[in-house]
C-alpha cells in the first residue's frame, strides 16, 4: 500500500529536520565532500545522505504550495533553508535544483514525486505546505 504524500513529505521533512545539525557538522568537518554543482549537475555525496528523491519531494512543494497557500514569504524562506541544509556547499541551492531538474534521471524522480503529490487531497498537501511555512519562521 502506498503512503500518502502527507506521510511521505512529513517523514522526509521530519528526517531532514532531525538531521540538520548533522548536515552542519558534515559541512564544517569536510567541505571537500559537500555537494557540488558542475555544469548543471549536482553531486550529492554519501556523507550527506541526501537523495534525489528527497530533493524532489521538497522541489514538488515549491510547485504546489503557492497554489494551495498563496505566495508566502515564510514558505519561501523555509524552502530555501531546507535546500541549503540538504545541499550544503552550494551557494544557490534553489538555482542548483532548477538546473538539476533538467537532468534526465532527476526528471524521472521529480515526475514520480509530482504524481504522488497529485494523488492526495489538497488539505493533506496544505498541511505539509504549512509545515514548511513554520520551518521558514524558525531562526537558526
Amino acid at each position: 500500500m502506498q503512503k500518502s504524500v502527507k506521510n511521505v513529505l512529513a517523514v522526509t521533512l521530519s528526517a531532514t529536520l532531525l538531521t540538520l545539525s548533522s548536515f552542519s557538522v558534515f559541512a564544517e568537518a569536510d567541505k571537500s565532500k559537500s555537494a557540488e554543482k558542475a555544469e548543471n549537475n549536482i553531486e550529492i555525496t554519501p556523507a550527506i545522505q541526501t537523495t534525489k528523491e528527497e530533493v524532489a519531494v521538497v522541489h514538488v512543494l515549491s510547485e504546489i504550495c503557492p497554489d494551495i497557500i498563496g505566495k508566502n514569504q515564510n514558505f519561501n524562506k523555509g524552502y530555501e533553508r531546507m535546500l541549503t541544509e540538504m545541499l550544503p556547499g552550494i551557494s544557490d541551492p534553489v538555482l542548483a535544483v532548477e538546473a538539476l531538474s533538467e537532468e534526465g534521471d532527476y526528471q524521472e524522480v521529480l515526475s514520480q514525486a509530482r504524481q504522488n503529490a497529485s494523488k492526495y487531497s489538497r488539505e493533506d498537501n496544505r498541511e505539509v505546505c504549512l509545515e514548511m511555512v513554520q520551518w521558514g519562521k524558525k531562526t537558526t
